[in-house]
């Protein structure tokens, strides 16, 4: 494969668009060496070298059950689900770990799910602010550390209003 790598870079002298590898030209357990130089018309240049290792994993392909926009009223509950499986056969699905992660306007908040089904997340009615919106993420990662995420918007409404009349 080295061979027929050589074969696909070796014309590239110069790149104007991105230059593309198959992975099937990589064998599972390689380790790749690259060094990229870049010159300019004066004939400066920098190089950098960077390496690619194969791994029989692949990344997991993560979505949303349902809508990844959602209005809530203050007053409902937060539940979403998320799925994930393999990007190719033979991935293992039951070794998925899945994590998620809650940001208000972009700042993690400490907020943990009541679900004990890790793909889901469930936050109790009144637990967030109104007239905000929040960013769920559900990261989803092999047990080779490979990860994938997905978001989910939320915006939280205010809820009805109720008049309580006394007397």
């Amino acid at each position: 494969n080295v061979s027929k790598l050589n074969a696909i870079i070796t014309p590239y002298k110069t790149l104007t668009s991105p230059l593309f590898l198959s992975s099937n030209l990589f064998e599972i357990g390689s380790t790749y060496s690259f060094l990229l130089r870049i010159a300019n018309f004066l004939g400066v240049s920098q190089s950098t070298s960077f390496q690619v290792t194969k791994i029989a994993d692949s990344i997991p392909i993560v979505s949303i059950i349902g809508q990844t926009s959602r209005v809530l009223r203050v007053s409902d509950e937060v539940n979403i689900l998320a799925a994930a499986i393999p990007s190719q056969c033979g991935g293992e699905s039951n070794n998925l770990k899945y994590s998620w992660s809650v940001f208000k306007e972009g700042i993690f908040m400490n907020v943990v799910s009541s679900s004990l089904d890790p793909r889901r997340l469930k936050i109790a009615p009144y637990s967030l602010e109104v007239r905000k919106s929040y960013q769920c993420v559900i990261t989803v990662t092999t047990s080779y550390g490979i990860a994938s995420t997905k978001v989910a918007y939320i915006y939280i409404e205010d809820g009805p209003v109720i008049a309580l009349i006394s007397g």
